[in-house]
């Protein structure tokens, strides 16, 4: 009687720690790339996908390119807490390209995000754009499927949108229409202005390649997107 005893507490114990696990994962709500949202639980990350848990027990395997730039972040900071450059505060980018962009960017939703989400990439294209620009809007969809193919290989890539839009509500919509999967430097920041003079912006769409540390690699890579799609990145 013991051992069943014993048997039976230890198995209610068990569940007792796997329901107060489960109940001990963050909630949150995700977005995907084309802003649709959803609520639930991240339970594990497997390989490019995260498993996430709905409030009604079920549990959908998402690819992370699928997902938010801020959520696909969230995934690689909760599979490794201690990854990227940031600062003692945990959720800002210290450095180079923190100095260039400044320490936040927004989503296509206008929710902020830190410049910490830039911290494990290698190569990062500052895409100058803007809705109003033709050619902007033909080149815009190529870079995406570029930028979305380079992820899906786990290139260390990251694309930020420096907005020549007439407002903020433009560049927003600008943003969503386009499924643009990136973050953007916020719009009226002094940042803007910096980065159109320091890289000497005269027209656009202009796509400026810059390594970690803020330094050109590829001063204009609109062509080798254009024709090469991801295949430029190893160009540059």
């Amino acid at each position: 009687m013991r051992i069943g005893y014993s048997l039976v507490a230890t198995t209610f114990i068990t569940m007792i720690l796997v329901v107060s696990a489960v109940a001990a994962r963050e909630v949150r709500t995700w977005t995907n790339y084309r802003g649709s949202t959803m609520e639930g639980a991240l339970v594990e990350v497997d390989g490019n996908f995260a498993i996430v848990e709905q409030p009604d027990g079920k549990r959908l395997r998402v690819p992370l390119d699928r997902l938010s730039r801020e959520d696909q972040v969230y995934v690689r900071q909760s599979a490794n807490p201690y990854a990227g450059q940031q600062s003692a505060a945990g959720d800002e980018l210290t450095g180079p390209l923190a100095d260039l962009l400044g320490t936040k960017l927004i989503s296509s939703s206008g929710k902020k995000a830190s410049t910490a989400s830039l911290a494990h990439a290698e190569k990062v294209g500052l895409y100058f754009s803007a809705h109003w620009c033709p050619p902007c809007r033909a080149f815009t969809p190529k870079l995406v499927k570029a930028y979305r193919e380079l992820q899906k290989e786990e290139k260390p890539f990251e694309v930020v949108f420096v907005s020549s839009d007439k407002d903020k509500r433009s560049m927003l919509d600008y943003m969503e229409e386009a499924h643009m999967p990136w973050l953007a430097v916020p719009y009226g920041s002094d940042a803007v202005k910096k980065l159109r003079d320091k890289f000497r912006v005269s027209g656009i769409p202009r796509l400026v390649i810059v390594d970690a540390e803020g330094k050109v690699l590829t001063p204009d890579a609109r062509g080798g997107v254009t024709s090469k799609g991801a295949g430029a990145y190893d160009r540059w």
